[in-house]
């Protein structure tokens, strides 16, 4: 009897330690669970703190803000867009006048309305605006336009580098003589004005 009795402790024994073991395992694939859990709201309670801690614009700056937008969407005449391309262009070291050919702008054909979300604007298109010159020129007035030198109604909508020999004396290229290698870009525009209806 003593022998079953130490058996059935033996067995006991085991069964005890076999269930803190399953109880174990439980209890640790929860607090695994549950930390993940918690770092994935730490992460949102961190994103959402971002947002609410920014501070609310003033009406002051808010209307400062919208007068600018309006009369950036003012409407252009012809001459103040290309006015303001040449001006770029020369500011960024490309040489504008007519006898060198460096820059030159198609003519602007007519403008034309579009409607975008709720608004109706007035778009005026620059196509063929072609810059040659030293690469750092050339790049920088493209990446002068892209970042809204012109002001924020203009619309970059497609550019193509290339490269282009001339003869230092301007004329044609031929076998045997130096050259410049210069950067073209043809860049096209689109200016947007807003168009005010009356009712």
């Amino acid at each position: 009897m003593s022998d079953l009795i130490a058996r059935f402790g033996r067995i006991a024994i085991l069964i005890l330690v076999g269930l803190f073991v399953i109880l174990c395992i439980g209890f640790g694939i929860v607090y695994f669970q549950q930390t993940n859990s918690q770092k994935e709201l730490r992460n949102e309670i961190d994103q959402i703190s971002l947002v609410v801690s920014k501070s609310i614009p003033n009406i002051e700056s808010l209307g400062a803000e919208y007068e600018n937008t309006n009369k950036a969407l003012a409407p252009l005449d012809t001459e103040t867009i290309l006015q303001t391309i040449v001006s770029l262009a020369e500011d960024c070291g490309i040489d504008t006048s007519p006898e060198s050919s460096m820059f030159t702008i198609s003519p602007i054909v007519a403008s034309f309305p579009q409607q975008v979300g709720n608004g109706q604007y007035q778009v005026t298109r620059v196509s063929g605006i072609r810059a040659q010159g030293e690469y750092a020129s050339v790049i920088s007035f493209v990446s002068a336009i892209d970042a809204g030198k012109l002001g924020s109604n203009t619309v970059l909508k497609s550019v193509d580098i290339g490269y282009v020999e001339r003869n230092p004396s301007g004329g044609r290229v031929t076998k045997g003589e130096i050259v410049i290698i210069d950067t073209v870009a043809t860049v096209n525009l689109e200016f947007y004005a807003r168009v005010v209806t009356t009712k």
